[in-house]
């Protein structure tokens, strides 16, 4: 195949603006890559949790060392409940803005894994790392904090109505919550607690199968039980909401509104779609076949 210029640039431009963006966190002792944007320049915060994840997932390719210590740094955010932040701000502090996504335990979860099939850094599961805040001197190793992070998901978060991870405020999409509610005030606090996410739920479906291989791998055969048993659930619940126009909807809200079922919107139906050809085909994911 003749050599792509434009995208070799491109790629090489992209690694440099990566790995020269890294900062460090005292409080956290890590480094790591910043979002930047409004984020850091408005708002003085550093998040979200899942764009740290996606950075990881990159970066294990090319540079396995800084991914490895992006995600300890994720860890060291999450508190003892499993709770993963949103954001982390000045000196160990978090969530001056009250937000409450839906979706950083997958996103961790995801990283995680592809990082330890990837690069066979099977030791990483058993280093201690503190939970948030530190200064309690609570600690866990990496596998506890993932478990944590998969039982979070399962049990706080939790499913609605329909069997679908819920919504809580809004998941991928920070605006989610308020499109699927459409500004109605009642409906928007009775979703924090209601709604629920395809998107959510689809990569649930994609991530959980490989998370269980993961702890098979470990020796925690029993764990990996509970996680098959929830993906089986969320699988058979997905399943239901396919839509003969060929996608999934997005979202639903509390009171039975939903979004994306005339369009294919806002991320969810492409996943989705392909979650469903993976459950018709078998596992999916090229790399995650490869490396496993």
């Amino acid at each position: 195949m003749a050599q792509d210029e434009f995208l070799e640039r491109e790629l090489e431009w992209d690694n440099y603006y990566l790995t020269s963006s890294f900062m460090y966190d005292a409080y956290y002792e890590r480094h790591f890559a910043p979002q930047g944007g409004h984020y850091v320049y408005v708002s003085g915060v550093n998040g979200a949790g899942r764009d740290l994840s996606a950075y990881i997932q990159t970066l294990i390719y090319y540079h396995p060392e800084l991914a490895r210590e992006m995600l300890e740094l994720c860890l060291r955010n999450q508190e003892t409940s499993g709770r993963l932040f949103y954001d982390f701000e000045g000196y160990g502090k978090r969530y001056s803005v009250p937000y409450r996504p839906s979706d950083l335990s997958l996103w961790v979860l995801g990283a995680a894994t592809e990082y330890i099939f990837a690069t066979r850094d099977f030791g990483f599961l058993q280093k201690e790392l503190p939970y948030w805040p530190k200064e309690n001197g609570k600690r866990g190793t990496v596998l506890q904090h993932l478990v944590k992070a998969h039982d979070y998901l399962e049990h706080d978060v939790g499913t609605g109505s329909r069997g679908l991870i819920q919504l809580k405020m809004s998941d991928w999409n920070d605006q989610m919550t308020l499109l699927v509610t459409k500004n109605d005030p009642i409906d928007f606090l009775l979703t924090f607690s209601g709604g629920e996410s395809l998107l959510n739920t689809a990569m649930a479906c994609a991530i959980l199968p490989q998370f269980s291989d993961l702890l098979k791998n470990a020796g925690d055969s029993d764990q990996a039980k509970e996680v098959d048993q929830f993906r089986k659930r969320l699988a058979k619940a997905l399943k239901k909401q396919w839509l003969a126009s060929g996608w999934y909807p997005r979202a639903y809200s509390t009171l039975g509104k939903s979004f994306g079922k005339k369009e294919n919107l806002s991320g969810a139906a492409g996943l989705g779609a392909a979650q469903r050809r993976t459950d018709e085909q078998g596992p999916a994911g090229t790399a995650y076949k490869k490396y496993k």
